[in-house]
């Protein structure tokens, strides 16, 4: 018995000791490198000072190559996220403008009011009430870019009304300016009933 012992002694490892092993210098003088040739290569390759952002001119958003408003382009910017690129809007949420008197009724001053002047609370659209907010785009719109926005809804998505001229919302403007948004559906009716 006593000759294994010394046997199963030798096989075991001498046990594991903490010590302090610093990196070595050549690590941090790699890193080092490192950094320094990405940033010569950033510098060489992107120019510096690094420019933020978007250098390309921006054209209008509405503006064709003619030089017309274009009411989809319109459209698309500034509503869709609401109303859908449809027209069919969020239910419960924001309400449709296809097939919607609201958007189809009359010369279509009742819808450029309530573009230009936006709308606070209740309005009731196809049996449904919607209780929401629509801004005001008087301020971010132009005349022109409002008839396009309208004469594109009225005229898409089932509706079938006629175009809303730059004349008229020139005139509804000046008559509205400084208004407060509409409180609600049934103030805008009041106001235009047609």
């Amino acid at each position: 018995m006593s000759d294994r012992a010394p046997n199963a002694r030798g096989r075991e490892h001498p046990e594991p000791e903490e010590g302090d092993r610093p990196i070595p210098v050549w690590v941090y003088q790699l890193v080092g490198g490192l950094f320094l040739w990405g940033g010569f290569y950033l510098v060489a390759h992107t120019g510096y000072p690094l420019n933020a952002g978007d250098a390309r001119t921006p054209l209008p958003a509405a503006a064709s190559e003619a030089g017309e408003v274009s009411g989809a382009t319109v459209y698309n910017s500034n509503c869709a996220s609401c109303h859908q690129g449809n027209g069919q809007g969020v239910p419960g949420t924001f309400p449709p403008l296809a097939d919607s008197d609201w958007v189809s009724a009359g010369d279509g001053t009742r819808a450029a009011a309530i573009v230009l002047r936006g709308l606070n609370g209740p309005i009731e659209v196809q049996g449904t009430t919607y209780e929401g907010q629509m801004p005001a785009f008087a301020g971010s719109l132009s005349d022109a870019e409002i008839a396009a926005v309208l004469s594109h809804i009225r005229q898409s998505w089932g509706n079938h009304a006629s175009p809303v001229t730059t004349a008229r919302v020139a005139e509804l403007r000046e008559s509205m300016a400084d208004a407060e948004p509409w409180d609600g559906g049934e103030a805008v009716r009041a106001a235009f009933s047609q």
